[in-house]
């Protein structure tokens, strides 16, 4: 499965017509989140995965994150998207 994804994610990006310095990978947290096939998705792309890594995160439905969840988990994720972005721009 992880050679196919990467097969489909390259083809995908690759007609986006951007820099590759410009794309990252995120995961949302969730029950059995997949972090192992992230990890190894992004590092099979060589490309960045920002994935914060909050304790207390809660859920309304063991997928979807309550509302002080999310504005926790997307702050965290701003925060580290950041320093990508900065490094794209330049």
């Amino acid at each position: 499965v992880l050679d196919e994804s990467v097969q489909t994610a390259n083809a995908f990006i690759d007609g986006l017509g951007l820099n590759r310095d410009c794309i990252i990978l995120t995961l949302t947290p969730r029950t059995d989140t997949p972090s192992a096939f992230a990890t190894a998705l992004a590092r099979q792309l060589e490309l960045p995965l920002i994935t914060p890594e909050l304790s207390g995160l809660l859920t309304i439905d063991h997928s979807h994150l309550d509302k002080v969840s999310a504005e926790r988990w997307s702050s965290a994720f701003l925060s580290e998207f950041d320093q990508h972005l900065k490094r794209c721009i330049n």
